[in-house]
């Protein structure tokens, strides 16, 4: 793509320790940055105060959103009443 200013993807994932997911996210802003986007990847924050300093306002920026949904355990069973 030429030099002009690229479009910012914002890329929400799951980063459960012991899985592939933090690479799948690393994956997916590698493509996205190949095909001349400029990717985020929204990293666990461990305060409130970073959350909105950092993620809100990468949010913010952002012109696109990318949610990736990693399946996980239910959350209940079937129950019979």
């Amino acid at each position: 793509m030429g030099t002009g200013v690229r479009a910012r993807v914002f890329i929400s994932c799951g980063q459960q320790k012991e899985t592939d997911e933090v690479k799948i996210a690393h994956d997916i802003a590698a493509k996205l940055d190949q095909v001349g986007f400029d990717p985020y990847i929204a990293v666990a924050e461990q305060t409130l105060r970073g959350v909105k300093e950092n993620i809100f306002q990468r949010l913010s920026e952002s012109e696109y959103i990318v949610f990736v949904d990693f399946k996980r355990e239910r959350l209940f069973t079937d129950v019979i009443l």
